[in-house]
């Protein structure tokens, strides 16, 4: 890592570590491995460019390690030429490299990296990585792993937001409340559906349309849309084969629904700040291809509604970093 001084005679890690504790931190971070490639990563290093050079006098004052596959060098991507450094790792999937946590965390080892910064998709999601890195000193630059356990499952983070106020569409497990953060196993048992028949009898109350989710899916995959009893048993097999041994749920279907999103901002000592909405109801095949933002739908008191939920889910799960909470609104 670069030592150069600054102005006043100071090295650039002293200065690092006095700006730390001058705003009550914990740790100094100054190398980061960068868990992720194109874009994010240039996006990344760029704004903590622009960030040190205002804050700290010095555009590399901060350490970036990037980890390119082959593909990338041959194409001579612009994350990895940004970066100070860079480890090769094998090209091919994302499973093989930017999702391999095992491959993560030994890279962030061999660097001696301070941090690891996950960016979006790949391994971000995982909470092995925090887990994982967390036993070898290493910051995780993103929520916990188990705060990421409890609302990345979609029946727990149905049941925790309505455990705190939030309105959530009706489904499968409407009125259970838990008084804590860690869930029983009888209540997720009691929002989940085992099977077929189980599927009927909430139907019955919950209404149709409706949606079949399983609660490990994504990206399209997982969901059906039904519009009686006939669908849903085709529809609910469908869904297990698709994601399997994931628990499934049921859902009321929004008609004419937008699809809005809360961010929000979070630290480790229970302090959290919505910083807006967004709309992202332009979608094709489940997935977002445009987002809007300010939110534009409803008025100024339900938008405040939604920044206030999406805040106390954020403080209850102890939450930590930056978050998206999820609104079906029509």
């Amino acid at each position: 890592a670069m030592t150069g001084g600054t102005p006043n005679g100071l090295t650039m890690e002293t200065k690092i570590e006095e700006y730390v504790k001058a705003r009550g931190g914990k740790r100094v971070i100054r190398k980061i491995l960068i868990a992720n490639n194109g874009l994010a990563a240039v996006r990344f290093i760029r704004r903590l460019r622009e960030w040190s050079f205002k804050h700290l006098g010095n555009e590399h004052a901060l350490h970036f390690v990037a980890m390119p596959t082959p593909e990338d060098i041959q194409a001579n991507a612009e994350y990895f030429r940004l970066a100070d450094e860079f480890v090769l790792v094998p090209g091919g999937s994302n499973k093989a490299n930017f999702a391999n946590v095992d491959l993560i965390v030994d890279v962030a080892k061999r660097v001696s990296a301070d941090a690891v910064w996950p960016g979006w998709g790949h391994a971000s999601e995982n909470p092995a990585l925090p887990n994982a890195l967390d036993k070898h000193g290493i910051t995780f630059m993103g929520p916990s792993g188990r705060s990421m356990e409890l609302v990345g499952d979609k029946i727990c983070a149905n049941l925790l937001a309505q455990s705190v106020g939030v309105n959530v569409i009706p489904w499968s497990g409407s009125g259970l409340i838990s008084e804590g953060v860690e869930l029983s196993q009888q209540i997720i048992a009691d929002a989940t559906l085992p099977d077929a028949h189980a599927a009927e009898k909430s139907a019955e109350r919950v209404g149709f349309p409706l949606m079949i989710k399983a609660s490990e899916g994504g990206g399209g995959k997982g969901i059906r849309m039904v519009n009686n009893m006939e669908e849903l048993r085709t529809g609910f097999l469908q869904v297990q084969k698709e994601v399997v041994g994931s628990p499934v749920f049921i859902q009321k279907l929004g008609i004419n629904a937008r699809h809005l999103e809360v961010q929000v901002v979070a630290d480790e000592y229970g302090n959290a700040v919505s910083l807006f909405g967004r709309d992202c109801s332009v979608q094709r095949r489940h997935q977002k291809l445009i987002e809007e933002g300010p939110v534009q739908v409803c008025g100024a008191e339900l938008r405040k509604e939604l920044e206030d939920g999406a805040v106390r889910l954020a403080q209850f799960v102890n939450y930590r970093s930056a978050g998206t909470v999820e609104y079906l609104y029509s």
